[in-house]
């Protein structure tokens, strides 16, 4: 039985960790209120309409900093997220890969944005006393450890793109799990030999 447990001890140091980066500036152009971004985290727009139009995710890849995914409603035609819209990041298929890192772009000086946490679609989170918000200046990454299942990605000032999301994920070596199955199977054989013979 102590061969066992140790043998489980190996198997759970037999990971590789791999890091992940979603990247929000591609496909380019509206992309509807809501878009599906590296086949994992659904991103859905909110906020006001414009000029009567719905308010969609808008993915920008231009010259320079202009890269990320922004919205349709912005007052000054840069489709970057602004006022009191923002862009809500459903992480139920990533949540347990901690931490994350959020990259933002577009911003000069003054421009600021916050990252806050909901557990309800459609609900900007604001609770920060209880559920950890992270806030910036600037482009860069900000390294986060979200536990509810939103993250919501607003400018605090100015108008600013979400560029991108990066994980780690740790997965089984395929050697290493083989391995393991094998080493288990033959302690089940042998423990097995030794109840029969008695």
């Amino acid at each position: 039985m102590k061969s066992l447990g140790m043998l489980c001890i190996f198997a759970c140091g037999a990971m590789t960790v791999f890091g992940t980066t979603v990247s929000f500036n591609t496909p380019t152009g509206d992309q509807g209120a809501s878009h599906t971004y590296g086949g994992l985290i659904l991103a859905t727009a909110f906020g006001p309409n414009l000029n009567g139009n719905p308010v969609h995710l808008y993915g920008k890849n231009d010259a320079g900093n202009e890269k990320g995914v922004g919205l349709t409603n912005d007052p000054t035609g840069d489709h970057e997220i602004s006022g009191t819209s923002f862009i809500q990041l459903d992480l139920i298929n990533i949540l347990g890969y901690l931490p994350m890192s959020i990259t933002m772009n577009s911003t000069t000086d003054g421009e600021a944005w916050k990252i806050s946490q909901s557990s309800v679609s459609g609900t900007l989170g604001t609770n920060c006393a209880t559920y950890t918000c992270w806030t910036g200046t600037g482009e860069g990454s900000v390294s986060i450890s979200p536990t509810l299942r939103y993250l919501d990605i607003k400018s605090t000032n100015g108008n600013v793109l979400l560029s991108s999301i990066s994980y780690t994920q740790p997965t089984p070596e395929p050697v290493s799990s083989a391995l393991v199955g094998g080493g288990l199977m033959t302690m089940y054989l042998i423990r097995r030999r030794r109840n029969n013979s008695l």
